[in-house]
């Protein structure tokens, strides 16, 4: 199943019968029937009571032993973007002998939302012993931790007068990670401070990244460093190694996740600042880059510098997990970790305030890593360097939902 994860139900239960609105009406009219038919005494109107209720028992009781008996295992992504369609897959088998499972809905139950905002697939016809594929189309709107807890089957087959539904126990979760936007400038460029260019074109040949390429005939002003002097003493002729300096492609992505717990304002702009700093690891991932991340919190994250595929999903699902409101402060925690000197290179901190907090831990990124570059939510710089496109307002880190729909 590869990214995949699949959960079996464990519990059935009866969430009982109750009636439509249009259910409500009829039985309203079914009564006035009947007592007028016992008032007045009239054959013919006890007759038509007596087939109006049992429409109702019909269809309170029809169906029943085929929706106890459907059984369903849900797939779903381990993580998807928020703002991006994804699917949702729902295996769905009638387990009983020789009931038929007619116009059946099929809804997952996401706690705290509406059940419009919540996935549903129709089933039109399930026979005994037949499973179907429902593929449902979804969207999260926000970032954060979705708990699945069930799946809902319901049933008002066949006068639409009651529904009839049962309650499958399937627990399981989703990740939804930040928004990713468009970054307006080129990741490497994002990387480095203007002040401190020259230092990083530079870190790639104190560590000795560089590849061999030829020999030719040494030049007055080569560096004597490069003379080859077994092939000079051979041929009697001084030469040099030529070298091409290797693009030094490392960088690091610091989060700076200060912000107050009840502030609107603030919880805005720490989904800003996850998306921002999402489309930058995606920007950078895409180029061939290595990336780490770094996040204050408790405990502090520290993913060191990688690349591939493979090394997205990680990074972007520790940023659809991260929390706000932590007052750890970023530069106490990066002065009591120990870094080792390979992993020096450029950084890229995206914090919510600008404030004394987020400069001092700037300047000690830079000094323990390498240049530092601070973008913040809601600044003229910040627009500069990545675009979010759809954003949402008051898009605080809490349940996803949207509108799904199916296709068997």
């Amino acid at each position: 199943m590869g990214f995949f994860s699949l959960r079996r139900n464990r519990e059935v239960r009866n969430e009982g019968v109750r009636l439509t609105w249009g259910g409500s009406v009829f039985l309203i009219g079914v009564l006035l029937i009947g007592l007028t038919a016992v008032d007045a005494d009239i054959n013919l109107l006890l007759l038509m009571f007596g087939f109006c209720a049992g429409a109702y028992i019909v269809n309170a009781t029809y169906g029943w032993r085929a929706l106890r008996h459907l059984r369903v295992r849900r797939v779903v992504p381990e993580s998807v973007i928020a703002g991006q369609s994804f699917q949702i897959r729902y295996i769905v088998t009638n387990q009983h002998r020789w009931a038929i499972a007619r116009s059946v809905v099929l809804e997952d139950i996401f706690p705290g939302r509406h059940r419009d905002e919540t996935p549903q697939a129709f089933i039109r016809s399930l026979r005994p012993g037949e499973s179907i594929t429902l593929n449902v189309q979804f969207i999260c709107r926000e970032r954060g931790r979705i708990p699945l807890q069930a799946v809902r089957f319901f049933s008002r087959f066949p006068f639409n007068l009651v529904t009839k539904s049962v309650r499958l126990v399937a627990e399981d979760e989703l990740i939804v990670c930040p928004a990713v936007g468009r970054m307006l400038i080129d990741p490497t460029s994002a990387a480095r401070s203007t002040e401190s260019s020259v230092t990083a074109s530079t870190a790639g040949r104190s560590r000795g990244d560089e590849e061999y390429s030829g020999i030719r005939e040494y030049r007055h002003g080569d560096s004597v460093r490069k003379i080859y002097w077994r092939r000079s003493a051979r041929t009697g002729q001084l030469v040099i190694r030529e070298t091409t300096q290797s693009v030094n492609k490392q960088f690091w992505c610091a989060i700076d996740t200060r912000s107050k717990r009840r502030s609107q304002a603030e919880a805005e702009a720490l989904e800003k600042t996850m998306s921002a700093a999402a489309t930058f690891i995606c920007s950078a991932l895409e180029q061939g880059a290595s990336v780490g991340l770094i996040c204050n919190g408790d405990p502090l994250v520290i993913l060191p510098p990688g690349s591939g595929r493979a090394y997205r999903p990680r990074l972007m699902r520790e940023l659809g997990l991260r929390e706000g409101g932590h007052e750890d402060s970023l530069a106490q925690q990066i002065r009591r970790h120990p870094w080792p000197t390979r992993w020096q290179a450029s950084c890229v901190l995206f914090s919510v305030r600008d404030d004394a907090e987020t400069r001092d831990a700037a300047a000690c990124l830079k000094r323990t890593l390498g240049p530092t570059r601070c973008v913040i939510a809601n600044t003229p710089g910040f627009d500069q360097v990545v675009s979010l496109s759809g954003e949402k307002k008051n898009n605080v880190r809490r349940n996803g939902g949207g509108k799904g729909r199916s296709a068997a």
